[in-house]
């Protein structure tokens, strides 16, 4: 059905079917750029959110709102066991 439709109007007026134009390669680095931190900005607040959750749960709250307050130094008002485990969230694991 889209085909028949595509040959119709390419039947009427062929400019409707005009080639398509690229970006030009400094737009498209520029998206890329935009993108990727977009993504970055993603991950940290759904990090900064997980993090205010497991803390929530364990009936903590962290200060401040903002992302700038979620700094190692912060750990310190927390309990000793809740420090220890998002302390060892943060080292990688070890290989075997």
């Amino acid at each position: 059905m889209d085909a028949r439709t595509l040959a119709r109007l390419a039947r009427v007026d062929p400019k409707l079917l005009s080639p398509v134009t690229h970006r030009s390669a400094q737009a498209q680095a520029d998206l890329s750029l935009i993108r990727a931190r977009a993504g970055l900005v993603r991950s940290r607040a759904t990090l900064i959110n997980m993090v205010r959750g497991l803390v929530k749960t364990n009936g903590e709250r962290l200060q401040g709102s903002s992302s700038r307050i979620i700094k190692s130094d912060v750990s310190m008002d927390l309990t000793p066991v809740l420090r220890n485990s998002m302390e060892s969230a943060r080292t990688p694991p070890r290989r075997l």
